[in-house]
């Protein structure tokens, strides 16, 4: 089986520069990187992804934490809104407090 979609299916070792293997190694790019499928033979016979799987992948898992950015970010904003609204209304018990005060002080 190995290599069954290639023109010459030496079954070299890795690294070879026969040019019939390199022919090959040439198709398997070509499907590696142009098929609409999600796999192929290298010339080996072993099932490899191609570019439209990593591409899947890539838009499923954007898909699935896209949510939970956006969770995690209105959790953020309220936290924060909450913050600072407790603390513009410290600020200004704050400065009622002085201005009661200040009627007080003898200079």
């Amino acid at each position: 089986m190995p290599g069954e979609n290639m023109a010459y299916n030496t079954n070299n070792p890795l690294g070879s520069s026969d040019p019939r293997d390199l022919f090959d190694n040439a198709g398997n790019f070509d499907q590696g990187m142009g098929s609409t499928e999600d796999t192929f033979l290298d010339r080996f016979g072993r099932q490899r992804y191609t570019w439209q799987a990593y591409h899947k992948l890539v838009i499923d898992a954007k898909a699935q934490i896209d949510p939970t950015v956006e969770a995690a970010q209105e959790a953020v904003n309220s936290t924060a809104a909450a913050a600072i609204s407790q603390m513009e209304e410290t600020a200004a018990n704050l400065g009622d407090d002085l201005n009661n005060k200040q009627g007080r002080i003898q200079a």
